[in-house]
């Protein structure tokens, strides 16, 4: 299901934004295209629970927050959710990551 799911919500994306169908002009079909774009890699960041390591469900929340807001067509949700985003990667750079096996660890 995690898989399908952004096969099962973009066709939502179409209705709430014509642009995604090319009908507009060229600036908002762009940017509807990059925040669509954007907003299908947070949805699956979120539902997966990995970006640019695993996230926590805090990080998970965020992605999905700034997913919905990026698909809504607005300029204003379109800013919200990529603040949002920048703010869920920002807590996965700045988390410590976990030592491995191989950098020294305690394996068990």
């Amino acid at each position: 299901m995690k898989f399908a799911a952004a096969g099962f919500i973009v066709p939502f994306f179409f209705v709430y934004n014509p642009a995604l169908l090319f009908s507009g002009e060229w600036s908002e079909i762009a940017r509807a295209v990059l925040t669509g774009t954007i907003g299908v890699i947070a949805l699956a960041a979120g539902l997966e629970g990995y970006f640019i390591r695993s996230a926590t469900w805090l990080e998970r929340a965020l992605f999905l927050a700034s997913a919905f807001l990026l698909i809504d067509p607005g300029l204003t949700t379109d800013a919200i959710g990529l603040v949002v985003l920048v703010v869920g990667l920002g807590l996965q750079k700045l988390r410590p990551r976990a030592a491995s096996v191989a950098e020294g660890a305690p394996a068990g």
